[in-house]
């Protein structure tokens, strides 16, 4: 028994030894060979299923009664399923996407945007001789938004779209300043000067999500109608329009339906084109809850302007010409050279 039991050790210790690479090695290489071939065949498998499995996807419900187009590359730039890939579509909001993808690769996360007053003129004994030009360089918070998650913190949430503007006058206040012997001027110029897209729906341009866009952007270059029924059945619907800066004429054609009707106000206000001629048609059942509808403005540089020159006048600086927008870089280029009357910063 005690020989047998050393017969067995050494036996092991010769296995665990030099018989590993004679005996055992050559099952061993098999072995992970035929891992790796089973490897690269599943490889292999789950490339040539691709378009098996895409299309197979694509045409379950309810995904297949759209249409699709797909490119799928690999990293150096070869097609590995094609889906209509050639066909030209419009991308609508899905452009955002690449848009915010590169803005926050290229943009540092401390980067600020400026909005500045310069002066087209002379300064002296607290009136400017010239133009004031609103220059505008894509600021987002010239409106209604909140800005963290948590939108009950304080600070998390712009609720009045004035706010930057006040800023601004307050600053021109501070160099003195009380007359504009010119015009004022909102400048777009920091952006290209097409505003809409020629391919965008004619119908689409009346509404926020199709509003121009420029460097100045006062509430999302629109106006906000809050609406809803009026007080009894047949007389017109309540509406307010907000911010009001005197450049809309609104007429309301609109109805209170008795309770349980129809409401479709939502999708009925309509503009004069190449004015600013506003109606609502439509009606609005009695116990319909309220609502909003944010109509775009066509000129979005002279929207901020006229917003500034209300709020300079509450602030008590006058102006005596009048107000006016533009698209063109080099017309304020030499007043953009020297140092703002006043900025804010974001």
């Amino acid at each position: 028994m005690t020989e047998t039991m050393e017969t067995t050790e050494r036996d092991c210790r010769s296995r665990r030894t030099s018989g590993l690479g004679l005996r055992a090695g050559r099952p061993f290489a098999r072995s992970l060979a035929v891992v790796a071939l089973l490897a690269v065949r599943s490889v292999l498998l789950h490339a040539q299923s691709l378009p098996q499995r895409v299309d197979a996807r694509l045409a379950a419900p309810p995904v297949d009664r759209a249409l699709w187009g797909i490119a799928l590359v690999d990293e150096k730039g070869a097609l590995l399923y094609g889906r209509n890939p050639r066909q030209l579509f419009t991308p609508a909001s899905n452009a955002k996407l690449v848009v915010a993808a590169v803005a926050s690769a290229l943009i540092r996360p401390d980067w600020t945007v400026k909005t500045s007053l310069y002066a087209a003129g002379p300064v002296s004994g607290g009136i400017l001789n010239g133009d004031l030009v609103l220059y505008g360089r894509g600021d987002p918070t010239f409106g209604k938004h909140c800005f963290a998650v948590d939108t009950l913190a304080e600070g998390a949430c712009e609720r009045d779209p004035f706010t930057r503007l006040r800023q601004l006058a307050d600053g021109l206040r501070a160099r003195g300043i009380r007359e504009v012997h010119g015009d004022l001027v909102g400048d777009g110029s920091y952006f290209e000067p097409l505003l809409v897209h020629p391919g965008w729906e004619e119908f689409d341009l009346n509404w926020w999500y199709a509003a121009p866009v420029s460097a100045l952007a006062f509430n999302d270059n629109s106006v906000d109608f809050d609406w809803g029924p009026g007080t009894a059945p047949g007389v017109p619907a309540v509406i307010t329009m907000s911010p009001d800066v005197g450049d809309v004429v609104f007429e309301n054609r609109t109805v209170t339906a008795p309770a349980g009707g129809r409401t479709d106000i939502g999708d009925r206000f309509f503009r004069e084109p190449g004015t600013l001629n506003v109606w609502a048609e439509g009606t609005v059942a009695l116990n319909q809850p309220p609502g909003t509808e944010s109509f775009a403005m066509p000129d979005p540089n002279l929207f901020a302007a006229r917003a500034l020159r209300q709020v300079l006048q509450q602030a008590g600086i006058a102006i005596t010409g009048t107000t006016r927008s533009t698209t063109d870089s080099l017309r304020y280029r030499q007043a953009r050279a020297g140092s703002p009357e006043a900025q804010v910063q974001q």
